[in-house]
């Protein structure tokens, strides 16, 4: 055979046997077995303890996960989960039972003494069982603990309001919108009547001043849905008297319920107040007639009307300094208003004059400018409609502006017969009203 390695035999050694004959080598294994069986026992020990912390925590996580959607479920995994018996007594209240429902919550409050719902719920069963004392120290228990817990903090804002405790109130409404915005609907309505009340208003103001994200939110709201207008103006003129600058979006949206309100002079008075005192020493009866680019927006400015954002542009006035009206026509149907601007022009005889220049225009009826009342659309006067190019030219428009029945009057620029296909530019510049 090849050579190789050394093999070297494998021997298990036997025991040696004691010299009385045998009995000393059963007490050998019975001490061998006994030792194996100790071994055997701790394993099995260890392997038990194990299951039983597996087991314990399977549990616990499938109660978790039960204890929102089914707390029923989730306690038949664990019988004392807190979550679970909380959620139930939230779901018991609901249901009408009040009692069931406070012992459901003492029961997760003996695992959890913090749980804010089982509180919460505790402090609701108190109210429907008649301890309006014990549901008003366990609410604002609960609320102390938590500023986020929706219910508790709805519960206390309602108190605040019924108690007069107006600064807290809205400090709490203010938290729960921040936290959640899509609250800010259900609370809005609500503001606006505690706003109602003068004792809550300057309350509501102070709050306003910390430029809550939900401010434009609720003053547009407060202003598009009061059924009187007054309301929400005392508000915003509160606001004023106390400092707080009012936003653009603010002062535009008063503005537009007084004029849809037919509330003209108040209107026009509210935005006086807001132009500085550049603007008012070069206050005239057309707001902008130079044409200049402009932010400003709002009524007593210009709008250009929807459809003819497209050919319409306040630009710089061609052959001149300063700005102009720039229409372009493609030859199309053009639209049939172009810009207008809200007026509070006195009683009695006025003059509107401007300057117009029209480059390669052509058609049969162009523009003109308009003169009607606010309330009621009664045409005052306008201008002969443009047909053909021109240089700069001045026009003249002389209306009468009646004793009654018109407080405020839409100054336009519109086409006047029913052929809108025209073509050219056309300019319009310095506009003014004189007397």
């Amino acid at each position: 055979m090849p050579s190789g390695p050394e093999r070297i035999p494998l021997r298990i050694p036997r025991p040696a046997r004691p010299a009385d004959g045998g009995g000393g080598s059963y007490g050998g294994a019975r001490e061998g077995l006994a030792g194996r069986g100790a071994g055997v026992a701790l394993i099995v020990a260890l392997s038990l303890g194990g299951l039983g912390l597996g087991w314990s925590l399977f549990s616990n996580a499938i109660a978790d996960a039960l204890a929102g959607p089914d707390p029923q479920a989730a306690l038949s995994w664990k019988s004392e989960h807190p979550a679970a018996l909380s959620a139930l007594a939230a779901k018991t209240l609901d249901d009408g039972d009040p009692k069931a429902a406070a012992e459901l919550s003492r029961r997760a409050l003996a695992v959890d003494p913090l749980d804010v719902r089982a509180i919460r719920v505790l402090g609701l069963s108190a109210e429907r069982t008649g301890d309006t004392a014990l549901a008003e120290k366990l609410l604002k228990d609960a609320g102390a603990r938590s500023r986020r817990d929706g219910p508790t903090q709805l519960w206390l804002f309602a108190r605040n309001a019924a108690t007069g405790d107006y600064d807290e109130a809205f400090a709490r409404a203010d938290a729960l919108m921040r936290d959640r915005p899509e609250l800010a609907t259900r609370f809005y309505p609500v503001m606006a009547d505690l706003a109602a009340r003068p004792e809550a208003t300057d309350a509501l103001v102070r709050r306003l001043r910390m430029q809550p994200p939900w401010r434009d939110g609720f003053v547009q709201t407060y202003i598009r849905q009061a059924f009187d207008p007054g309301r929400p103006y005392a508000l915003l003129e509160r606001m004023e008297a106390t400092g707080v600058k009012l936003s653009p979006v603010e002062r535009k949206a008063m503005m537009m319920r007084l004029v849809q309100g037919k509330h003209y002079q108040q209107a026009f008075v509210f935005w006086v107040q807001s132009l500085g005192r550049a603007d008012l020493e070069s206050l005239a009866d057309i707001r902008n007639g130079e044409f200049r680019p402009h932010v400003e927006d709002g009524p007593f400015n210009w709008t250009i009307e929807g459809p003819a954002k497209n050919f319409v542009e306040f630009t710089d006035a061609p052959d001149r300094e300063g700005g102009a009206l720039d229409i372009i026509f493609t030859g199309g149907p053009a639209p049939i208003g172009f810009v207008r601007q809200l007026l509070v022009l006195s009683p009695g005889q006025n003059v509107l004059s401007g300057e117009v220049k029209a480059d390669q225009f052509q058609a049969l009826a162009g523009p003109v400018w308009q003169v009607r009342c606010a309330d009621g659309n009664q045409l005052l006067g306008e201008t002969e409609p443009l047909t053909s190019s021109t240089g700069w030219r001045r026009f003249e428009l002389r209306f009468e502006v009646p004793a009654t029945g018109c407080e405020a009057q839409w100054l336009r620029l519109r086409l006047p017969g029913r052929d809108r296909q025209m073509s050219g530019e056309v300019w319009y510049d310095k506009l003014a009203i004189s007397r």
